[in-house]
């Protein structure tokens, strides 16, 4: 099934991502919780990166899904452990590429957030 896909397999498509799902997931999934309310980067609670279009625009589609989840960076590294492995919480290779194309529809946000893992 689309929630099995092992982490190691070929690079994902994203291609057809949905921006109105992809929003939905990330309110379902209380993204806002570590990366703020509009997605640029918490400045309390848990910090979580800046999220929009300007701040991933050097990440693959790939990367991003992989980020989201199996919790690893664009370089293949562990991302910090406040970050949901969203894969082993029944997330879809679907749901996750919706989430990259909202993530990509967002304005770019400047907002310089602490690089503290939790």
């Amino acid at each position: 099934t689309d929630a099995a896909v092992a982490s190691d397999a070929g690079p994902i498509d994203c291609s057809g991502g949905d921006v109105a799902a992809g929003m939905t997931a990330t309110t379902s999934r209380a993204c806002a919780g570590c990366h703020g309310a509009d997605l640029g980067g918490a400045l309390m609670g848990t910090p979580g990166p800046n999220l929009t279009s300007d701040a991933i625009s050097g990440w693959s589609d790939d990367a991003l899904a992989r980020s989201i989840l199996d919790g690893i960076d664009d370089g293949g590294a562990p991302l910090c452990m406040s970050m949901t492995r969203y894969r082993l919480a029944g997330m879809t290779t679907t749901e996750a590429c919706n989430i990259v194309a909202y993530l990509r529809s967002l304005a770019p946000i400047t907002r310089d957030v602490a690089d503290t893992c939790m």
